[in-house]
């Protein structure tokens, strides 16, 4: 086993291409999370305002991550398996479903190509050690998180608060900061947030973000330490505005359309996650 680590460690080309292989794998993997668990949620809230207003709850099919299996959306038709071999199904289908010839998003070999090649970016940036365990369940949660935000402005609690914890768990070891700055880290991620949210709806009178942001922010924390967390924040509002500023240019959302925070977010935490820049404080950078 030593010896499979050091030639994976030594040839840093072929481990890139074995986890970007795998990165397809699990990218597909994401696609279904990302698509099923808003769905699902909504049928759980659904039936717990039903049970609260005491109107009797109507059997609703079951639907989890697993069931039904791969059908398309468009015609419901069940799919083969040769339908969702990662990224080479939708080049031999054209972009368009084998049964109804329904254009096929885009979004699903873009999620899969983008997990395989984080994955092997970060591949190279850690080698074969804990660190690069610890950094691929991060870009995963950041991923799914990421794409949910940005199609329905929700960022689930079983996601940012799972990854919060498996954040501190890691840092006991250390992985990427000690266990006590994780610790403060998190606190510090959730109430920065919370304190600009309510001088904001102080001052504006509504509210201005939610709070799955601060939860997500605190979950960077409890992976980053409270060191790096406003590094983080920084280059969050940055590509934030940046994200703002080309919608509006394009005309693909107007001035007072609320936009989502948390892809400004996993963005920053994915560039920070391979960087990892030494300076952790961003008034420095403007001083």
């Amino acid at each position: 086993m030593s010896d499979l680590i050091i030639l994976l460690n030594q040839n840093s080309l072929l481990f890139s291409m074995i986890v970007f292989m795998i990165g397809l794998l699990f990218g597909s993997f994401y696609n279904v999370v990302i698509y099923r668990l808003p769905i699902i949620l909504k049928q759980q809230w659904d039936a717990e305002l039903a049970i609260h207003l005491g109107q009797s709850e109507k059997p609703m099919p079951r639907f989890n991550i697993a069931w039904p299996s791969s059908h398309c959306p468009h015609c419901q038709h069940k799919l083969h398996w040769w339908h969702n071999i990662p990224l080479i199904s939708y080049i031999i289908l054209k972009g368009q479903c084998h049964f109804c010839q329904h254009k096929i998003s885009m979004r699903y070999p873009l999620v899969e190509l983008l997990t395989a090649t984080i994955w092997a970016i970060l591949a190279v940036r850690y080698g074969f050690q804990i660190n690069l365990f610890a950094a691929l369940i991060l870009s995963s949660f950041l991923i799914i998180l990421m794409m949910i935000d940005f199609d329905t402005q929700l960022l689930p609690d079983s996601l940012t608060l799972s990854c919060l914890w498996i954040g501190l768990l890691f840092n006991i070891r250390p992985v990427f900061c000690f266990s006590h700055m994780a610790i403060y880290g998190a606190v510090a991620g959730y109430l920065t947030l919370w304190i600009i949210s309510s001088l904001f709806q102080w001052i504006r009178k509504k509210p201005g973000m939610g709070h799955g942001d601060m939860k997500m922010l605190a979950m960077l924390g409890a992976w980053f330490g409270i060191l790096q967390i406003y590094y983080c924040l920084f280059l969050a509002v940055m590509i934030g505005l940046a994200m703002a500023g080309f919608f509006l240019l394009t005309k693909k959302m107007k001035k007072d359309t609320p936009m989502p925070f948390g892809p400004a977010l996993a963005s920053a935490g994915l560039i920070f996650l391979i960087i990892q820049p030494s300076l952790p404080w961003p008034l420095l950078i403007l001083s």
